[in-house]
């Protein structure tokens, strides 16, 4: 308990008490001063004024923080009275100030002034200390507080302050991961495949398809096949079995114009997916011209069925026939009558015979070269019966 002797005709500034030993010889009257709250909780500790009899005293109300003077309370002593025999007590009763909260503001920005991260807010009351860091953020390094910016340790002030930390990019580290495509031996069945990306940032590898084989499993021992990309490389391995191969075949037709088959068929069987070659073949008496309009390619990758169909077709040339022209000679007689040869005029133009004409074709052809031959003779007859 403080003690302070009062003197005559001058007021108590509980703000800056004197205080004495209480338990000093003295023959004054005391007047004990409490400060308290609403609900009479002692907010300070008390005070003792020491006084004769009859000398007057004056309190004034201590300043406490975040609490104002309201009134005495009931009972108390008057704040301005005299010395009595015996202790008098003055209660001071104090209500409680809300308390305003006041800001800073801290941001993060390029060198250009950018946000590259989210602002955040200190708060505090008047008086209060605050202190701001710098964040950490993504590709970036603090450099320096802004030219106009609060300093990172002060104090709340009625007035909002900012504080502006500027950053520097730097170089984004990299980050790789190889995909491989394995076996259930181990053996791989693929070239490798490789991600690049900023560390940190995410990754998926995914397996891909492979002829004759299905995906399994990602490998006991292997790198996620999603996760984020960080310094270095990780390795990503996917685990295929083989299924067995699906085959596919191409039929090979060999026509004419008409659709009527030349040759037999020939079938082409091979893996799916694998490569076919196939061209026309030389047929006695024809020849190949194109492939027909709904023919596939001669030249592609077997189907997974028997789809594929390959029709090359030929034509029958046509046998150019020569014309004659006989000669006419006048033959002596002994009678009046002349005699001449008969001029036998080819045919312009001769029909060509349809594929089950073919045989009579062959005997026609030889019978005129027989009628041919004899013509000559006869010529040559007659002109050597002429020199005679």
């Amino acid at each position: 308990m403080a003690v302070q002797p009062a003197t005559l005709g001058q007021e108590l500034n509980l703000n800056n008490q004197q205080t004495i030993n209480a338990d000093s010889p003295t023959s004054s009257n005391e007047v004990v001063v409490k400060c308290v709250d609403d609900a009479g909780n002692t907010l300070v500790k008390d005070t003792v004024l020491q006084g004769e009899v009859g000398k007057p005293y004056t309190i004034k109300p201590a300043t406490i923080a975040n609490y104002q003077y309201a009134k005495l309370a009931n009972g108390s002593a008057p704040i301005n009275g005299t010395f009595s025999k015996g202790t008098l007590t003055v209660t001071l009763v104090y209500t409680k100030v809300p308390v305003t909260q006041r800001t800073v503001n801290v941001k993060y920005v390029d060198e250009h002034g950018n946000e590259i991260a989210p602002a955040t807010t200190l708060t505090g009351t008047v008086g209060g200390s605050y202190t701001a860091v710098p964040a950490n953020v993504k590709n970036y390094e603090y450099a320096h507080l802004a030219a106009n910016s609060a300093p990172e340790k002060g104090s709340f002030t009625a007035n909002p302050q900012t504080v502006t930390f500027v950053y520097t990019e730097k170089p984004a580290a990299q980050g790789s991961v190889t995909e491989r495509f394995v076996d259930e031996a181990g053996k791989r069945i693929a070239p490798d495949k490789t991600l690049t990306g900023q560390v940190g940032d995410l990754y998926e590898a995914r397996p891909i398809e492979i002829s004759d084989y299905a995906f399994s499993r990602v490998a006991q021992g292997s790198a996620p096949a999603g996760n984020t990309f960080i310094n270095g490389n990780v390795i990503v391995t996917f685990v295929y079995k083989q299924v067995p191969a699906t085959q596919g075949s191409v039929t090979v037709r060999y026509v004419d114009e008409n659709g009527n088959e030349l040759a037999p068929n020939r079938v082409l069987a091979g893996q799916s997916g694998s490569a076919y070659t196939t061209g026309p073949i030389t047929i006695n008496g024809y020849r190949y011209v194109r492939l027909a309009a709904d023919s596939a390619a001669a030249s592609g990758t077997f189907p997974k069925d028997t789809g594929l169909v390959v029709s090359f077709v030929y034509t029958k040339p046509a046998i150019p026939v020569t014309p004659t022209t006989p000669e006419t000679s006048t033959v002596p007689s002994t009678s009046s009558q002349s005699a001449t040869t008969e001029v036998i005029t080819p045919s312009a133009q001769r029909r060509l015979p349809n594929t089950n004409e073919k045989h009579e074709y062959g005997i026609a052809a030889v019978g005129l070269a027989l009628l041919s031959l004899m013509g000559l003779g006869s010529t040559l007859l007659f002109r050597k019966a002429k020199r005679q």
